[in-house]
């Protein structure tokens, strides 16, 4: 009776910590795949002229992208070195795409096509479907 209960707790606890430690940081990483594509969908259908002619709107998507590019980096730096294997198992780099939302930020305005590069670097950082537009 004594054993089952023993038995019974650590199975709990090595749950939890399963749980909590190794699937955790990688739910985080699908939770900013969704955020990502969500804001780049939004971003890629508004224009530059859109964007250019409300200064307000062209500075909350800046940032926004700003935003998700720094917590996609801190979440990088801080993410336990376990799960990082399994990440690159799934071919997602989250270095690369805080990199490319930082660029994707810079080219919001640019009509040099550089927007479209940044996209597409965040596309292949994260695993994205490619937008059709």
């Amino acid at each position: 009776m004594l054993s089952n209960l023993f038995v019974m707790f650590f199975g709990a606890m090595a749950g939890w910590f399963g749980t909590h430690f190794l699937t955790r940081p990688l739910l985080k990483v699908y939770e900013y795949r969704e955020k990502v594509h969500e804001l780049v969908f939004y971003t890629a259908n508004v224009g530059e002229t859109e964007l250019e002619d409300d200064p307000k709107q062209f500075e909350d998507v800046s940032d926004e992208l700003r935003r998700l590019a720094a917590q996609i980096a801190a979440l990088s730096a801080s993410m336990p070195p376990y799960c990082k294997p399994i990440l690159s198992c799934f071919h997602i780099d989250l270095p690369a795409a805080s990199r490319g939302l930082t660029g994707f930020s810079n080219s919001l305005a640019a009509r040099d096509g550089s927007k479209l590069v940044h996209r597409q670097t965040i596309e292949n950082a994260l695993r994205l479907p490619p937008l059709v537009i």
